[in-house]
């Protein structure tokens, strides 16, 4: 049976060796000991430190990687990956909450910086520099979705918005123009008008012409910010 010693597993696995001790003390790791002492391993432990190097990539904490391993130690591959789905499907839905809060922080910081552009006053900052006021009643221009039905939005909008040919900004808004395909111009009417339920603000116009189809949007100056977010550049 090949063995190795700790530094060889460190090698093979791209685990330091600290980082080996480290797992031993949580009881991620056992070694065997050679008649001198020293910690000795086999492909076993090769095997097993690969699940841990994946799980350690996809961010899982110490606890749920202790969990893994006792399931990869039944000797059977279901329950491993059974817990490791449900573990992918929480982080997933984790990663598109950020996304959304991120998304919505930019447009604050987005908003912000255009308030900057406002007049300098000659004395303190008051009440139109931008400094400190509000841009806008942010309560009508708020979307009734929670942060995740953002992100799922958003996501969807990007799907359908990647067959556009053209996007260019217009006056109060964006347009569109798209092939004249009868299936897609159906998802743009159907996403249109949910858009509507939760962002009343938005109006959509889609023309069909014998060419292309064209969607346009439009928002109150308020809701540029969030028309960013809904619909971003490319």
């Amino acid at each position: 049976m090949v063995t190795y010693r700790i530094s060889e597993l460190a090698a093979r696995t791209g685990f330091s060796a600290s980082t080996l001790r480290y797992y031993e003390r949580l009881g991620l790791l056992s070694s065997d000991r050679s008649p001198a002492g020293y910690r000795l391993y086999g492909d076993r432990h090769v095997a097993r430190l690969a699940l841990a190097r994946r799980a350690k990539r996809l961010r899982l904490s110490l606890a749920d990687i202790g969990r893994l391993l006792r399931d990869w130690d039944s000797g059977r591959c279901g329950p491993v990956q059974a817990r490791l789905r449900r573990l992918v499907d929480a982080q997933s839905r984790q990663v598109t909450e950020r996304i959304a809060d991120l998304r919505t922080f930019e447009a604050e910081l987005v908003e912000t910086r255009a308030g900057l552009d406002r007049p300098t006053p000659a004395g303190p900052c008051d009440d139109t520099c931008g400094c400190a006021a509000e841009a806008g009643p942010a309560a009508a221009v708020a979307c009734t979705l929670t942060a995740a039905g953002r992100a799922d939005r958003a996501a969807t909008w990007s799907t359908l918005l990647a067959a556009a040919a053209t996007r260019r900004t217009t006056a109060a808004g964006l347009r569109f123009t798209f092939p004249a395909d009868p299936l897609l111009i159906g998802q743009l009417a159907e996403l249109a008008v949910r858009e509507q339920e939760c962002c009343p603000f938005f109006s959509f116009a889609l023309g069909i012409h014998a060419a292309d189809v064209s969607l346009t949007v439009q928002a109150p100056p308020d809701a540029y910010p969030l028309l960013a977010q809904v619909f971003p550049a490319a």
